[in-house]
């Protein structure tokens, strides 16, 4: 679900995030299957994108000697493109937190 406020300029989005465990090495994987609720808002001023992502995840099956998954995560990402040039110059910052 989402939507565009023109009179604002607001992009918003609000849909599920999911947690697979598709992981090899089991140092590197949580082992878990978890979902959680993620929202996306951005903006377009001057040839910038700019914006933010929030989502949580809490685990609810996997193997049962791992840990529970109970993480939330925050990013933005202004984004401008370069001129004549078919990339663009990006900055990410993102936090993450796990409550376990």
């Amino acid at each position: 679900m989402g939507g565009c406020d023109p009179a604002i300029g607001i992009i918003w989005g609000v849909g599920p995030v999911l947690l697979l465990p598709t992981g090899t090495d089991q140092l590197l994987s949580a082992e878990k299957w978890g979902a959680g609720p993620t929202a996306v808002a951005l903006t377009q001023q001057s040839g910038w994108t700019v914006g933010g992502l929030a989502n949580h995840i809490w685990s609810f099956a996997g193997e049962g000697d791992r840990a529970e998954v109970n993480a939330s995560n925050l990013s933005n990402d202004p984004v401008h493109p370069i001129v004549m040039l078919p990339r663009c110059l990006t900055n990410s910052a993102m936090a993450a937190a796990d409550a376990s």
